[in-house]
């Protein structure tokens, strides 16, 4: 399964985001920071947690809604959530799941709804129980993603 095409197809979606996709080597299989234009991925992660193309595509909506959020903060909100997802400055729990179920919402709202309710059920399935546990907590509930779809 080739990533940058799924990004490419994924991105169709999110117009205003002129991001790009970036290998790098990471514990987190996907990211994206506040400045600039990327969108990272480790390609080990990746083929650890063999994400399906409907979860990859979930995934992918959450990381570019992240670049919608970027492009409407403020200057020193962008500062903020750099320094805190850099060095945990300014660590706070509740703004890291606000940020999280925000872009849940914007994904969901672009129309990757089932997407994101697939990439749910494979993490369940493929991360551990503590990594899980952490993910469930900042992210929308598959019930929540239903609602917002209408469903």
């Amino acid at each position: 399964m080739n990533i940058e095409i799924i990004f490419e197809e994924v991105k169709k979606s999110f117009p205003e985001i002129k991001a790009k996709l970036k290998s790098f080597n990471s514990q987190s299989f996907m990211a994206s920071r506040p400045f600039g234009n990327y969108i990272f991925y480790d390609k080990r992660q990746l083929n650890k947690y063999k994400f399906s193309k409907l979860a990859l595509r979930g995934i992918l909506a959450h990381e570019l809604a992240h670049k919608i959020q970027a492009k409407k903060a403020g200057f020193i909100e962008k500062i903020m959530v750099f320094t805190h997802q850099k060095f945990r400055l300014f660590d706070n729990p509740n703004k890291k799941r606000e940020l999280e179920r925000e872009a849940d919402t914007i994904a969901v709202k672009m129309g990757f709804g089932k997407e994101l309710i697939q990439a749910i059920k494979e993490s369940k399935d493929n991360f551990d129980k503590e990594r899980f546990i952490k993910f469930k907590k900042t992210r929308l509930s598959i019930k929540e993603i239903k609602e917002l779809m209408g469903k």
